[in-house]
Order: C-alpha cells, then sequence, then structure tokens
C-alpha cells in the first residue's frame, strides 16, 4: 500500500457510505451529477472513448457538468472521468472550455492534483500511459486550433508524475 495515501484512503472509507448517502437525498444539481459520475465512471468513459460523436457528446454534457459545478476532490473524481474524452475528442472538449475561463483555468492547474489522485487507484505506469495518450492526442492538432488544447499540451509536458512505487 501507498502509506502517503493511507490517511486520503481511511477518510474515503469512513465518510464515502455517509457521503453518497447524502448525495442520494439531495435536491442541489452538483449533488446529483456528481453522484451520476461517481456510479457511471465505467460506462462514462466507454461512452467517452466512443466513435458516435452523440454518444461522445452526451457523454461529455454529463461529465462537464459535474466538473463544473464541483470542487476539491468531486473535481479530482470528475476529472479522471474527464481525462478520457482529451485521448479520443481532444477538441471537442478543447473548445468547451475555450469558452469557460474559469473552468479552463481550474482544469489546467488541477493536472498535479488528477494525476496524484490516479496514483491513488492505479500504478504510476497507468497514470504515464494516460499522460502520454493525451499529449499524443493533443500533438495531432493543428497549433492554434484551439486555445486551451494548446495550453493544456504545454503543461502535460512539463508535468512530472510522481514515481512512489521505486520510493
Amino acid at each position: 500500500m501507498k502509506l502517503y495515501l493511507l490517511p486520503i484512503l481511511l477518510l474515503s472509507m469512513a465518510v464515502h457510505g455517509n457521503y453518497i448517502s447524502q448525495l442520494e437525498v439531495s435536491n442541489r444539481l452538483h449533488e446529483h451529477s456528481l453522484l451520476y459520475v461517481l456510479n457511471n465512471r465505467a460506462a462514462l468513459k466507454v461512452d467517452l472513448a466512443s466513435s458516435d460523436i452523440k454518444v461522445v457528446t452526451e457523454a461529455l454534457m454529463k461529465v462537464l457538468i459535474a466538473w463544473e459545478l464541483s470542487d476539491g476532490v468531486n473535481g479530482i473524481e470528475t476529472g479522471d472521468v474527464l481525462i478520457e474524452v482529451w485521448k479520443h475528442n481532444p477538441l471537442l472538449v478543447g473548445s468547451w472550455f475555450d469558452s469557460k475561463p474559469n473552468s479552463k483555468k481550474s482544469w489546467l492547474t488541477s493536472q498535479d492534483y488528477l494525476f496524484n489522485g490516479l496514483l491513488e487507484t492505479g500504478s504510476y505506469q497507468e497514470a504515464l500511459k494516460l499522460k502520454d495518450e493525451v499529449v499524443a492526442s493533443l500533438q495531432k492538432l493543428p497549433v492554434g486550433k484551439s486555445r486551451t488544447c494548446d495550453q493544456y499540451l504545454k503543461i502535460l509536458l512539463v508535468l512530472e508524475i510522481p514515481n512512489y512505487e521505486n520510493s
């Protein structure tokens, strides 16, 4: 077990059941959108990788609502799903962020947290592979097609993912 994550894991386990039940009885949009993403992560990731643009767009809108209304850890929870679309349709998600400056800033500045969060649920190699896939997808786009895509590529190219497995 990764000891640096133990406090986060224990806190998560202690409050997760209660937290989910609180979301289920809420009448607030941000809580329901987050609950939807949490309960449908795998299906959303499949939809975001689809070749059917209608399927991708519908899934993306669900995740973007959760992202737009999230904060803190919830942003990481939705971000780990949202990153899927960057691998397959970067211009689609980049164009959305181009029109949402506050969300774009939040996305671009959360990459350290996002990739550290990915280390909690996966391995260093999986996080590195995901980063490399997104970089490759962004590098295929013409420069200037999306300001967000250009900025995101620059951030990912210098982002260092810590390798705690060798510590």
